[in-house]
């Protein structure tokens, strides 16, 4: 039956990673069965490391500047608080999920050690490491966010968790009404950017439509650190 299963799922046509989680939790299906003496097998024997397709190693995908360029000239078209998001995103290289929940009040003012002089920085929960953060960022960023909040300000007031929301269903293509209690999903996201993509023809150099999605600005700003010379430790603290 194992046997037929794995030669099933081969031929299947499904995903070399889904095949690895339904194998995977096959397997774990037949430790639990053991450890409460549901019956026994030896799982090791009937799934082994080479049963597991192998996945290949995927490359950290950037977005090129000439994509860059052309989404940035046509970001008018989108709705204002998505834009907002864009550009934040843009600067900062956060996850997805960190820049959805950025709080409210997220700007934080700090003055320069030795100096009279203000700068700006952004607050945000870091999911991986499970503590807040602050991002360095310019004033025309910290600009975008006061416009935001202003944006915000104007439905909610002050009460307001998010920075950002998700779209209120008496929304249209021409309007953005903020729903106050929903934050923007991945999939909606990545959806404005794409159809944004498809209606302005933004191509890469083979004329192929490029599929966009959030983690690509995440890589962008690390690539382009370094190739503006920002030492790679750096980076990676960043």
């Amino acid at each position: 039956m194992v046997v037929d299963f794995l030669c099933k799922m081969r031929s299947s046509g499904i995903k070399e990673t889904s095949i690895n989680h339904k194998i995977s939790g096959l397997k774990m299906f037949f430790e639990v069965g053991n450890t409460y003496k549901l019956f026994r097998v030896d799982a090791n024997s009937l799934i082994t490391k080479r049963d597991y397709p192998r996945i290949p190693e995927s490359i950290p995908r950037f977005i090129p500047s000439y994509i860059l360029k052309q989404l940035n000239e046509h970001l008018d078209w989108l709705p204002e608080p998505v834009a907002r998001m864009v550009i934040v995103l843009q600067a900062c290289g956060m996850r997805y999920r960190e820049l959805a929940t950025i709080p409210f009040n997220c700007l934080v003012c700090l003055s320069v050690h030795g100096s009279e002089e203000k700068k700006w920085s952004i607050r945000f929960y870091d999911y991986k490491l499970k503590q807040d953060r602050m991002l360095p960022i310019s004033d025309e960023i910290a600009s975008i966010v006061k416009k935001q909040q202003r944006f915000i300000r104007s439905y909610f007031g002050d009460s307001h968790e998010y920075l950002f929301t998700g779209r209120d269903l008496k929304s249209n293509t021409k309007s953005f009404y903020p729903s106050k209690d929903r934050v923007m999903s991945l999939d909606s996201f990545n959806v404005y950017l794409n159809n944004l993509a498809k209606d302005y023809n933004i191509k890469d150099e083979n004329g192929k439509l490029w599929e966009f999605s959030s983690h690509q600005f995440r890589h962008t700003v690390g690539t382009e650190a370094i190739q503006n010379g920002v030492p790679f430790h750096i980076v990676m603290k960043l």
